[in-house]
């Protein structure tokens, strides 16, 4: 089965639903009863950022996100970003 063409490499060009989980570091010293990241960096300064990145790759403008899901929490083994994005192509 082929992969559809799409111009400039973009993927989506109507509106998408968007899942974002941050897994940030978690220090040695913290207890593992905390389980929320409550620090630096910001909720909506990650978002921001991981959006404007996929800008022109998964889509032609993130005013084409109309549902956004983000979360940030310790990681259990590395740090990392986890990325779901539905729509139509």
């Amino acid at each position: 089965m082929s992969s559809p063409q799409h111009a400039a490499g973009v993927f989506f060009r109507g509106p998408v639903t968007v899942r974002i989980d941050f897994h940030l570091p978690r220090p040695k010293t913290l207890p593992k009863r905390v389980k929320y990241h409550c620090k630096k960096p910001d909720l909506d300064k990650l978002a921001r950022g991981s959006l404007d990145a996929m800008t022109g790759t998964l889509w032609t403008d993130d005013a084409q996100v109309v549902d956004l899901h983000v979360v940030k929490h310790y990681a259990g083994t590395q740090p990392q970003a986890c990325v779901f994005v539905e729509g139509e192509p």
